[in-house]
């Protein structure tokens, strides 16, 4: 699959089912990966935002979550064939990995975001997850501590 930059940000150009199975197959392979799904608003905020940009930089995999980016990417030579929202994402993953051994963490988003998703979607193990969860929620303010 190929990958087109707007703005300094290098997108991958995959369908969402294709970013889905890319997904899976990162968490086949070892250590931690990154997978970034900004919007246009993030896409400005990086221009200015070193460490931002770094992140998207340093990222596995990165799909376009706003048709702006899908539209932009009309002037590169690649172009994006469609919106992969991380939502859809998350959904699409979690659909390919439900009877699979694959540990799923959610970090960051407002407080109770986490703990909703986890009780909304069907966790073959969610007293595993809910677990993960707890334990985030009583995270020491010292990220390093943890």
């Amino acid at each position: 699959m190929g990958k087109t930059t707007i703005l300094g940000v290098d997108f991958d150009t995959y369908t969402l089912d294709e970013a889905a199975e890319h997904a899976v197959n990162l968490m086949n392979e070892s250590g931690q990966h990154i997978v970034c799904t900004p919007n246009p608003e993030i896409v400005m905020e990086a221009q200015h935002d070193r460490e931002l940009m770094g992140i998207l930089k340093a990222a596995d995999m990165v799909t376009p979550d706003g048709v702006g980016v899908v539209w932009a990417s009309k002037y590169s030579k690649t172009k994006i064939t469609e919106r992969v929202s991380g939502y859809d994402l998350v959904l699409h993953i979690f659909e390919k990995i439900k009877n699979l051994e694959h540990t799923v963490y959610f970090l960051g988003g407002a407080p109770g975001v986490a703990e909703k998703l986890g009780y909304e979607y069907s966790f073959e193990e969610e007293q595993s997850c809910m677990e993960f969860l707890e334990h985030v929620r009583n995270m020491p303010e010292d990220a390093d501590e943890f």
